[in-house]
């Protein structure tokens, strides 16, 4: 396990929002662009993680054109807004459906929370009650700041990365 994913499940991750130059309903429409699937050119995802490197983020969140937060280059996001663990639905937007965030709401009732596939703007985010990165790798990271703006850190973080089995390593 790379101590960058450790580190994220532990303290959490700074976020740049990052325009993706395409509508959030846009590409299920494209039916040239194999969306949704992993391809063998990961070329825009390192490009969006070598720009959030440049600009002293821990990773970017791709926003549509439309103002819709869509995903992560290498992650799915997830919010809780109440009781209501949401996240982007990948089949309205054609991102990649993520496993852990699929598992993680299939899964929110064990700790009495609703489960929401719906669109979200950063605005909406920062006002979210808890806002994640999920992964297979890194599991859940909680954002502490998006766009420059630090976000609570939720009360909910530790539940939820134990219901993953990511439980946050110990600080040394």
């Amino acid at each position: 396990m790379p101590a960058t994913a450790r580190r994220a499940r532990r303290a959490g991750i700074a976020v740049a929002t990052l325009p993706l130059g395409v509508a959030a309903r846009a590409r299920p429409t494209l039916d040239w662009l194999p969306a949704g699937i992993k391809s063998t050119s990961y070329a825009v995802s390192v490009a969006a993680r070598r720009w959030a490197a440049a600009h002293g983020v821990d990773d970017a969140l791709w926003v549509s054109t439309d103002g819709y937060a869509l995903e992560g280059p290498t992650s799915n996001v997830v919010w809780l807004a109440g009781r209501a663990l949401c996240t982007v639905p990948a089949a309205e937007t054609g991102i990649l459906p993520g496993v852990t965030a699929a598992w993680l709401l299939a899964h929110a009732a064990d700790l009495g929370l609703t489960a929401e596939e719906r669109m979200v703007t950063p605005a909406e985010l920062h006002a979210a009650d808890g806002v994640w990165f999920t992964s297979s790798l890194r599991g859940l990271a909680p954002l502490h700041t998006l766009d420059g703006t630090p976000l609570p850190r939720s009360p909910h973080t530790a539940a939820l990365q134990a219901l993953l089995g990511f439980p946050p390593p110990p600080q040394r």
